[in-house]
């Protein structure tokens, strides 16, 4: 398969998208490769996600093309093993957060996000929205009309208005 070819086979979820780089170090971790497009284009984009960046490995972080990361775990063992575990429990508390919010119901969500009501976590909470909207419409709109709700009753209780 050639790189346009697996740029065209990316899958389209963010939780697929994170699993598919997860593979794709671990591939190259052991003699496998990972494409410098696709492993460009994933790093990027999980970077500027308010969802992922947090979360997203060091690993992924700190190395710009997937040989770096393979110079990176070679140093950590010269054996496959634990450079696989190393992988799996690096990209898991961001699987984990993936696949939590896959299933969360949405008011849960947009509450803790406005917890602090900063802009940030309003962005988060609409990100969400949004992101649910192919897969999930009835659960985009619960989750876009949870946040307009509770941030025109935080503007109202902020400004004393019953």
């Amino acid at each position: 398969m050639n790189a346009s070819e697996e740029m065209d086979d990316l899958p389209e979820s963010l939780l697929d998208r994170v699993r598919y780089l997860q593979n794709g170090i671990v591939a190259q971790a052991t003699d496998g490769a990972m494409s410098e497009e696709a492993y460009a284009l994933l790093r990027r984009e999980l970077m500027n996600d308010p969802r992922t960046k947090d979360l997203l490995p060091d690993l992924v972080r700190t190395n710009r093309h997937p040989m770096a990361v393979r110079g990176d775990l070679q140093r950590l063992s010269p054996s496959w093993q634990p450079r696989r575990e190393h992988i799996w429990k690096s990209f898991g508390p961001l699987l984990d957060r993936l696949e939590d919010a896959a299933v969360a119901p949405a008011d849960e969500h947009v509450a803790e996000t406005l917890a602090s009501f900063d802009p940030e976590g309003v962005h988060r909470a609409w990100a969400k929205a949004l992101d649910r909207r192919t897969q999930d419409p009835e659960g985009a709109v619960t989750a876009a009309r949870s946040l307009l709700e509770t941030v025109c009753k935080r503007i109202l209780d902020e400004a004393g208005v019953p």
